[in-house]
């Protein structure tokens, strides 16, 4: 058989966005699956996730997600609460503001009131943001069209599974970014003088 060619960079991009999503993110999203019987453990373990989210412009797209993702799942699901998880404790936390609201923290919280199984929470969670960024290269037009973004996604089925694993390991306290230039770029949006998307 022929080798296979080698990544496109839209695929490299890719692939490090998932790792540093794993090694950042995930450590919040299981802990908060874990401890999300109890406000008061999500209230600590948010001022944990702002305390080591450098990047202002993705703090600011982690709270609006994360109240989009409230919103959306209380109106489909209603209350439904598992294991001391209710989606209306949770979403009146965020509507007092004893929650900001970030998308990780909620995350791991929403999917323990579901009953989703732990493994399936980590990794929809790193589908859902390699989603986000191969929605935005299909948008950007010259990066990839949107078939070719579906095989992307699926080609990084076995990666995703790879960074759940790896990130089993990380504790929060030891969060952490693997590839800061892609965290370096996200944070300098702010500062383009033309912008495609608003974050």
């Amino acid at each position: 058989p022929s080798p296979s060619p080698p990544p496109t960079p839209l695929h490299s991009f890719l692939l490090q966005s998932v790792s540093n999503v794993a090694s950042l993110h995930l450590p919040f999203v299981r802990e908060a699956y874990r401890c999300g019987h109890t406000m008061a453990s999500l209230c600590v373990l948010e001022a944990e996730w702002k305390a080591c989210s450098h990047n202002h412009v993705a703090s600011r797209a982690s709270v609006k997600q994360g109240r989009g993702l409230i919103g959306s799942v209380v109106a489909a699901f209603g209350d439904a609460s598992c294991s001391g998880v209710s989606l209306s404790g949770l979403d009146a936390a965020v509507a007092t503001g004893q929650l900001d609201g970030h998308f990780p923290i909620l995350w791991g919280a929403v999917c323990r009131a579901l009953g989703v199984p732990l493994t399936d929470t980590m990794e929809s969670y790193l589908f859902a943001s390699s989603r986000t960024a191969l929605s935005a290269a299909v948008r950007e037009g010259s990066l990839t069209g949107p078939l070719n973004a579906q095989r992307l996604q699926a080609a990084l089925r076995d990666p995703i599974r790879q960074a759940v694993r790896m990130s089993e390991g990380i504790a929060v306290c030891q969060a952490h970014c693997v590839y800061p230039l892609v965290e370096y770029c996200q944070a300098s949006h702010d500062s383009l003088f033309a912008k495609m998307f608003y974050s």
